[in-house]
This record gives C-alpha cells, sequence and structure tokens, in this order.
C-alpha cells in the first residue's frame, strides 16, 4: 500500500474518520491495528518479525528498569542490541555476503556444489530497528522512562506514516505524543493536507518523470561521460523530490491524526559544504548515526588519527545502511572522505559541494561498483554533436519538471511579506489544489516507480 495509490488514500480516508471518534485509549489501539494492517499489506508473513521485536524489546526495556546493577542493565541493552542487529544483518545482508562468498570461491577456481537460500528483505526493517535501538539505548542512558504500556509502544514502532521509510522517530519526542491527549485541530489538519498533495506533486509530477529519463541514461550500455553527468544531475533532482516526498506525505499524514513527526530535509542543496549538507539531508538518519555510532566511537574528542579513523567508519556504516552492495560502501566511504578534506578548511561553497553531492549521487545510483568503473574509465573528452543535443534536451526536461519546485520555492519566500488575510490564504490554496490536480491527473503514473528508499 504505498503512499502515491488510491489504495492508501482510502485507508487513510477510512482510518481518519474513525480515528476522531475514538477517545485517547481507544485510538491508540486502532492506530496500532491500522499500522499493523497497513504493514501486512505488503506482507503478511513479515507481521511475526515486527511483533516480536517488539514484544521482546519491550519487555526487556522492562528489564531494564527494574535492575539494579549496571552488569544487569547491560546485559538487558546487549540481549535488545544483539536481536536488532541479527534482525537487520540477516534479512538485510545475507543475500550480499553469500553472494559476495561465492563470488571469491569462484575467483579462486573452486565451483560450490551448493546453493545459498534467498532471503526476502523485510519492508521498513532498516528504519524500525533503529527506532527499537534508539529506545532501548535512551532507556539505558535514562534519558526516557520505558513506554507505560506495550500498546504505546507498538504504537511508537509501528506507527503507520513512518514505519516503511521514516522518518525515523526519536522516542523521547514520539511517546510523549502517545501518552497524552491529541484534540483535533484545524489548522494542524489542513497542513497536513497540504504536505500531502506537495508531497505527492514532488513524488509523481517531478521524481517519476525525471526517473523515466535516468534509468534510461544509466542503462545506456556505453553512455559518454556527458550523458551520465546529466544523469547524475537527474538523479540529483529526482532523489531529492522522491524522498522528500515520501517525508512529507508521512508527515502530512501524521498531522491529520494529531502526531507531529520529524523534519528530515532542510533545503539540502543550499548547503555550501559536505558537513553541512548532511545537517541538512536526510535529517532524522545522520542525527542517528551521529548520536548512536559517532560519539560512542569517540567522535573528534580523539587524537586526529582516532576522528579520522572514526569518520571513515561512520560514514562506511552509513553506506552499508542504505543497501547491501558494494557501491552503497563506496557510497558512504566517499562522504566520509570529503568530511575529512574539508576539516580546517575554508568551504568549497554551494557550486562546488552540489557537484561534488552529484558526483556521490552517480556513485549511489550505478547499477553495480563494476558498472561504476566502466563510468570511471570514460574519455572525459569524448564528446559528440548527438550527446551534446540529447544532453540540451534532458536539461530542458528536467528543468520543465521542476517548475512547480520553483514556483513553490519564490512563493514561499514571498508569501510572509504579503500578509494575506485568512480569505485570500484560501483562495491561494484552492487554486494550488486545482494545480496540482491538474498536474497529478495528466502526468501522475505516465512513469511509475516505486519509492526509493523502499530498497532500503
Amino acid at each position: 500500500m504505498s503512499f502515491d495509490t488510491l489504495a492508501y488514500a482510502v485507508f487513510l480516508a477510512a482510518t481518519v474518520a474513525v480515528y476522531w471518534r475514538l477517545d485517547r485509549a481507544r485510538q491508540n489501539l486502532f492506530l496500532t491495528a491500522a499500522s499493523l494492517l497497513f504493514y501486512g499489506w505488503w506482507d503478511m508473513r513479515f507481521l511475526a518479525l515486527l511483533g516480536a521485536t517488539i514484544c521482546v524489546d519491550y519487555a526487556l526495556s522492562l528489564r531494564l528498569a527494574r535492575e539494579r546493577s549496571e552488569r544487569g542493565r547491560k546485559l538487558c541493552l546487549l540481549a535488545s542490541l544483539a536481536l536488532n542487529l541479527t534482525v537487520l544483518g540477516f534479512f538485510k545482508y545475507f543475500n550480499f555476503f553469500a553472494d559476495t562468498l561465492v563470488a571469491g570461491l569462484a575467483s579462486l577456481g573452486f565451483t560450490p556444489g551448493w546453493t545459498f537460500i534467498r532471503v526476502l528483505l523485510p519492508i521498513g526493517v532498516s528504519f524500525y530497528t533503529f527506532e527499537s535501538i534508539a529506545y532501548m539505548v535512551d532507556v539505558y542512558r535514562r534519558r526516557i522512562p520505558p513506554a507505560r504500556s506495550l500498546g504505546d509502544y507498538a504504537l511508537f514502532i509501528s506507527f503507520f506514516p513512518h514505519l516503511i521509510a521514516g522518518p525515523i522517530m526519536r522516542p523521547g519526542a514520539f511517546l510523549p505524543q502517545c501518552e497524552r491527549d491529541r484534540p483535533f485541530r484545524r489548522r494542524r489538519f489542513v497542513n497536513g493536507l497540504d504536505l500531502i498533495v506537495w508531497g505527492l506533486v514532488k513524488k509523481l509530477f517531478i521524481a517519476d518523470s525525471a526517473a523515466y529519463y535516468v534509468d534510461r541514461l544509466f542503462n545506456l550500455p556505453q553512455p559518454s561521460a556527458m550523458l551520465i553527468a546529466v544523469a547524475g544531475l537527474g538523479f540529483w533532482i529526482q532523489i531529492l523530490a522522491d524522498f522528500s516526498g515520501y517525508t512529507d506525505i508521512a508527515r502530512g499524514s501524521a498531522k491529520l491524526l494529531g502526531f507531529e513527526l520529524s523534519h528530515n530535509f532542510f533545503s539540502p542543496y543550499r548547503a555550501r559544504s559536505i558537513a553541512e549538507f548532511w545537517r541538512r539531508w536526510h535529517v532524522s538518519l545522520s542525527s542517528w548515526i551521529r548520536d548512536y555510532v559517532y560519539i560512542p566511537l569517540g567522535g573528534s574528542r580523539a587524537g586526529r588519527a582516532r576522528w579520522v579513523v572514526n569518520v571513515l567508519v561512520t560514514w562506511t556504516l552509513c553506506g552499508l545502511w542504505h543497501g547491501a552492495a558494494w557501491k552503497f560502501l563506496a557510497w558512504g566511504f566517499y562522504h566520509g572522505v570529503l568530511i575529512i578534506a574539508e576539516r580546517g578548511r575554508r568551504s568549497p561553497g554551494l557550486v562546488a559541494t552540489n557537484a561534488l553531492v552529484i558526483l556521490g549521487w552517480i556513485v549511489f545510483r550505478a547499477p553495480s561498483l563494476d558498472r561504476l568503473s566502466s563510468y570511471a574509465g570514460m574519455d572525459a573528452l569524448a564528446l559528440s554533436l548527438y550527446d551534446a543535443q540529447v544532453a540540451f534536451i534532458l536539461l530542458t526536461v528536467f528543468l520543465f519538471y521542476s517548475l512547480p519546485w520553483i514556483v513553490k520555492i519564490a512563493w514561499d519566500r514571498r508569501r510572509a511579506a504579503l500578509r494575506l488575510t485568512t480569505a485570500q490564504t484560501w483562495e491561494v490554496r484552492s487554486l494550488w489544489y486545482a494545480a496540482a490536480s491538474i498536474l497529478l491527473v495528466l502526468f501522475a503514473k505516465l512513469h511509475s516507480s516505486a519509492f526509493i528508499y523502499f530498497e532500503f
């Protein structure tokens, strides 16, 4: 049940209609049941895994809170970490390591007479295991008490707007919302609708349209350096529209139900350094990596050599989180190297930073590391008139599909100075909804593609 389908629209409308007729206790139970239905819609088999993870972690958090000895507390935390990392590692990386082992044996002249089973990746597992880990670590550090009930904790982990692809919520930000009344507020509800509509425009009009051309460019048998550069620029547009569009729909859906989810993007392409880019891009992940990996490793508190190791380990793990493939490891390592290179130096600036980001996106989007190495071996000066014409046409196409975004940015900057009345605000909103509807009716599903972060 993807966010950009009619099935989700019906599901969300029905959930909202029933939800606001219930009291808080029943609202939580109803939302948990609705979230499990939403997750089971993808694949019922993985409901047992999600349910078991929720129950075991909640029981361990209660035991941890009751433990008086530090040894007992650490054992509870380690048991939870072992559970979550085993689940994540097995389902997400088993196929990768099995294929790597087979390829390694083949390179040595051995042909295994057996085959590994293929493990199906449960959707959303990368996100809900990180939320489970954050919960247990925060309880261990006494930053938060355990959830007041299993139902509240189950809602925190399974809440359908953020279950599949985030944003990765912190327990200290979400659990208090489960434990208090959530009165209906008209402004929040309307803001939620605004976010959903804008998210759909970004996904269905901008991202999916760009993806149609990006996919074909990256799949060309022998693309020129110019076309790969254009493909990288197209993916630069696609991935931000796709993932921020998902986040907008997630945040908007949550607002319709009285919840607030964290922001995940703060104009990342306005960053003037790679470090700043990561303070603006996928913030819920980058801050999680900082707080639960980088700082526990020692952060920048040790000497420079140890700091370099900490940065490289952190960003390589960040790359590995994105997918079980060598190209993601290379992409994470690449960003770690850039952050190290920037330290103590002048910021590279807006254009240079985005050029480096686009280069990273080419690594990220390349079909494989072998394919990426073939791009690196191309003659950058081997240009043809045909490629130049194709590049110009595609840049024009990408600009066309980005027009709603350009207009939206210009309007947001101008709106505060206009001081519109309530009536004028509603007139503008009605015009925006009409324009969005026309865009979605005319262009939606012409070039459909799944949300990018569903893969992770």
